[in-house]
């Protein structure tokens, strides 16, 4: 086996998210196979927290370089862009990834394309930040104007990988480019264990961080049209954004006397994974969400998924309604809501199944694979 010299792009470790745990996978991959791996990202990785957050602590690089020499809260899909331009770069690697996704002024031989950004504003579904305010459209503009432009000038250049078979239909679309699905990993042994408690109550789980995006005000008003059902919303709000969209829900609640919510924060892994164990639903709120990782999660404990019918939840994960149930409208929520609790006995065994199809074993396997198709080209 030849040693590879790979250095991977990678916004920052610091905002929690999907796509560190596609990074985690390509460092640890990467590293079982001896290979040198150099990660830069934006701006210097919190370890320690990282650490604290795995439970088996994040796998190193080799070497970690940053951007810029501190944190900055600003700006950071610029900051992206600068990644390139640090000095470490003039040394040669054998392999370039971007595990960003987003554009950047720099050919790479593999970019993991978790959707196209520039585009999301011009999709009809998306309910995106950048269309709220005209703060937030001055804010992106020239973003999406330079994303366009590199996009155009680049995208004959590596191969690109993605996350849902959602997302391709947008790169083919955006791009008019070829794409390979692959899955981002689920780690999803906390979960099945929570899949063999049967006694369950008719409660519906909703979990994901506490951000706007999440659109959680929708699991409000379906909750206030289920009101002998029980909803729990589980998120994290310890940055000041999630704290302030927290508060306001737990605001809309109040007004709404909703007697069947409750709004949960912050809540460590095992009682999270308990309460798993005593619902029956799934229901993922967000319209146009590229893949989903907390449906699988659901799944694996044993839940019914309720998503959106434009997503990759949908397309990929219960495969176009196979393995759940989807919903357009408020209307199509409820009723969803209640054929996932009144079918649970006849699928829970099915969608604990599916769940172990995105398990991490089959990230590795796939990502393996490229990573030796670069070997023998070296």
């Amino acid at each position: 086996m030849n040693i590879l010299k790979i250095c991977i792009f990678f916004s920052t470790l610091n905002t929690l998210g999907g796509g560190n745990v596609v990074l985690e996978r390509m460092i640890e991959i990467s590293k079982k196979r001896g290979d040198f791996v150099t990660l830069i990202t934006n701006e210097p990785t919190n370890w320690e927290g990282l650490n604290r957050y795995y439970a088996n602590g994040f796998p190193k690089p080799d070497r970690d370089l940053h951007a810029l020499p501190v944190n900055v809260n600003i700006f950071g899909i610029y900051l992206r862009i600068l990644q390139p331009l640090h000095p470490s770069m003039q040394k040669d690697c054998d392999l370039y990834i971007n595990a960003h996704g987003d554009f950047m002024p720099f050919p790479v031989d593999v970019i993991y394309l978790h959707y196209p950004t520039f585009s999301m504003t011009s999709e009809q579904f998306m309910d995106v930040k950048y269309n709220k305010s005209l703060f937030w459209k001055a804010y992106f503009i020239p973003y999406q104007k330079i994303q366009e432009a590199i996009a155009g000038h680049f995208k004959n250049s590596g191969i690109i990988l993605t996350n849902s078979k959602f997302s391709q239909d947008a790169i083919k679309r955006h791009l008019g480019k070829e794409s390979f699905v692959i899955h981002p990993p689920v780690d999803v042994s906390d979960f099945i264990p929570a899949s063999k408690n049967e006694e369950r109550e008719d409660k519906v789980i909703t979990c994901g961080r506490y951000s706007p995006e999440k659109n959680y005000e929708f699991v409000l008003r379906v909750a206030s049209l289920l009101p002998e059902i029980k909803f729990e919303i589980i998120g994290s709000a310890k940055e000041k954004v999630s704290y302030q969209y927290y508060s306001k829900l737990v605001k809309m609640k109040e007004e709404m006397n909703l007697k069947n919510v409750s709004l949960l924060k912050d809540l460590p892994r095992k009682e999270q994974v308990e309460r798993y164990s005593r619902a029956k639903v799934y229901f993922h709120a967000m319209r146009g969400e590229h893949f989903g990782i907390a449906p699988v999660e659901g799944m694996a404990a044993g839940l019914i998924p309720v998503v959106h019918k434009i997503g990759g939840p949908w397309t990929d994960i219960v495969d176009y309604g196979k393995y759940g149930f989807g919903y357009e409208s408020l209307e199509d929520a409820k009723r969803a809501i209640e054929k996932a609790i009144n079918n649970y006995e006849k699928m829970k065994d099915s969608v604990v199944e599916r769940s172990q199809y995105f398990s991490s074993d089959r990230f590795d396997r796939k990502f393996s694979i490229v990573l030796e198709a670069f070997e023998k080209n070296k």
